[in-house]
């Protein structure tokens, strides 16, 4: 894909993609999900070499002034619909509290590498002794075999 757009529509994520073609209508324009709940925020967004879209994405509502990060998901454009993954959902973690630990996990990383796998680092602030410092965790997806590219 030569270009993409991603606009956040509550209730669904719409993901638009413009290719260098000389058509009337070049962007086209999927939906990546629905009713997720939350809003959410897209610092990762990466594109696989068959030009699969992928979007790591972290919760980021706003109550009261205050935005809590409590869940991080993964989008994964598939041939027939979009994959959605919750990598965490830390938003029933006994240290939660909106005024007193608002952060409970960050994004980090997306990336896919040569063979086509799918690399994911957050961050869950999860030890007692420390608000600031995350515990990071790396997550490894295998991009299903009908995405597989010869090389």
């Amino acid at each position: 894909r030569e270009g993409y757009e991603l606009a956040v529509s509550r209730p669904e994520v719409i993901y638009k993609t413009i290719s260098s073609s000389n058509a009337p209508s070049p962007w086209r324009a999927e939906t990546a999900a629905h009713h997720l709940g939350h809003n959410f925020y897209y610092p990762y967004v990466a594109v696989r070499p068959d030009g699969g879209a992928l979007l790591l994405q972290i919760s980021d509502d706003n109550i009261g002034g205050i935005n809590p990060y409590l869940i991080v998901r993964f989008l994964e454009d598939q041939p027939v619909q979009w994959r959605n993954r919750v990598i965490a959902d830390l938003s029933n973690h006994p240290l939660y509290g909106l005024k007193t630990r608002p952060r409970m996990v960050n994004t980090s990383d997306l990336y896919v590498d040569r063979s086509n796998n799918i690399h994911i680092i957050h961050g869950e602030f999860t030890d007692p002794n420390q608000k600031y410092q995350p515990q990071h965790k790396y997550s490894k997806y295998e991009v299903d075999p009908i995405f597989q590219t010869t090389g």
